[in-house]
C-alpha cells in the first residue's frame, strides 16, 4: 500500500508533462489523482485512530493533534479527487 502510494504521489507530478509530446495525460492523470486522493484517505483514518487512542488515554494535546492532522489529510484528499474528476470530465469531453 505505501509504495502504491509514492509512486502514485510521485507520478502526479509527472504526468502533466505528457501533454509536451502529444499523448493524453488525462487517462493515467485520473488513475494517480484518485489513487493518490485515497492514499490521503487511508493516513486521515491513521490519524483518527491515533486521535481515539489518544481519547482513551486521556491525552488532550495528542487528541487535538491527531484531529488536526486528521482534517489536514481529509482536505488534501477531497483536492487530489476533485481533480481526478475534473481530469475525468477533460477525457471525457475530448
Amino acid at each position: 500500500m505505501a509504495m502504491g502510494c509514492v509512486m502514485a504521489e510521485a507520478l502526479t507530478l509527472l504526468v502533466p508533462s505528457l501533454s509536451q509530446i502529444n499523448a493524453s495525460p488525462y487517462k493515467l492523470a485520473v488513475i494517480l489523482d484518485f489513487l493518490s486522493g485515497s492514499c490521503a484517505e487511508f493516513k486521515a483514518r491513521e490519524e483518527e485512530l491515533r486521535y481515539l487512542r489518544a481519547i482513551h488515554a486521556k491525552n488532550v494535546a495528542e487528541a487535538q493533534d491527531a484531529r488536526i492532522q486528521q482534517k489536514r489529510y481529509l482536505n488534501l484528499a477531497a483536492q487530489r479527487q476533485l481533480k481526478g474528476y475534473l481530469n475525468l470530465e477533460s477525457e471525457v469531453s475530448q
